[in-house]
């Protein structure tokens, strides 16, 4: 009869505790979700459905060096390569490194929604970090040696922000030209 009780609590520590949080990281696709995903393919995206490569869905030059889709598999942000950047560093010359902007489509209507630049002249590098959902985007600034602000765009109503330290500051005009 013991044992009974308490197989019964640890059934209810595992439905009010473990059970909320398997279903809060379950990917639950949406209705708009795409049936196809994107491959990077010298330089450019291209659809896939199943095991066929279809259309390329970017024009850059072979330009694109990575990209991160949202789990509904709709959003795709991917970096361009765009020139390159003298890094001065502290003993003497510097060197040239790459400078990418991102651009964030969405795959249901193939259609780019923004481009992404460096905010700062001192941080010349953007990096798109990860998806926090499938509307908001982590993008991460550098100078070259050590990371600086963080930056959260929201694909909902086209803003982006910085997301360091609770500071919140309104970005649209520097970063989607509007």
């Amino acid at each position: 009869m013991h044992n009974f009780y308490l197989i019964r609590i640890l059934l209810l520590l595992f439905t009010v505790t473990l059970l909320p949080q398997c279903q809060k990281n379950k990917i639950i696709p949406s209705k708009t979700q795409t049936s196809s995903a994107v491959v990077l393919r010298d330089g450019e995206l291209y659809e896939i459905s199943g095991d066929k490569v279809g259309s390329k869905i970017t024009s850059a030059d072979g330009n694109v060096k990575s990209y991160l889709m949202t789990s509904d598999r709709r959003y795709v942000a991917y970096s361009v390569f765009v020139g390159f950047y003298n890094v001065v560093g502290l003993d003497g010359p510097g060197d040239l490194r790459p400078v990418h902007h991102i651009i964030v489509m969405d795959l249901d209507r193939k259609k780019q929604l923004t481009e992404i630049k460096p905010q700062s002249e001192n941080e010349p590098f953007i990096y798109a970090d990860h998806w926090i959902s499938n509307d908001e985007l982590l993008l991460q600034e550098a100078d070259g040696f050590v990371t600086g602000y963080n930056y959260i765009y929201r694909i909902s109503n086209n803003e982006l922000r910085i997301a360091n330290s609770g500071i919140e500051e309104d970005l649209n005009s520097e970063a989607t030209g509007s």
